[in-house]
């Protein structure tokens, strides 16, 4: 294996963590969005 092929897995690697990353992120503001969203809703609900 040549040292390209290292450098060009690396970045892969790279990518593939921020992407992996940035959906993990994406997913815990949707979640707690919800969260919040949810507990208006009762506090509406039941005053």
């Amino acid at each position: 294996m040549s040292s390209e092929d290292k450098v060009k897995r690396s970045r892969r690697e790279t990518v593939a963590v921020a992407v992996s990353a940035a959906i993990l992120l994406g997913a815990v503001v949707f979640w707690a969005g919800q969260i919040g969203d949810v507990i208006e809703m009762l506090t509406i609900a039941y005053g």
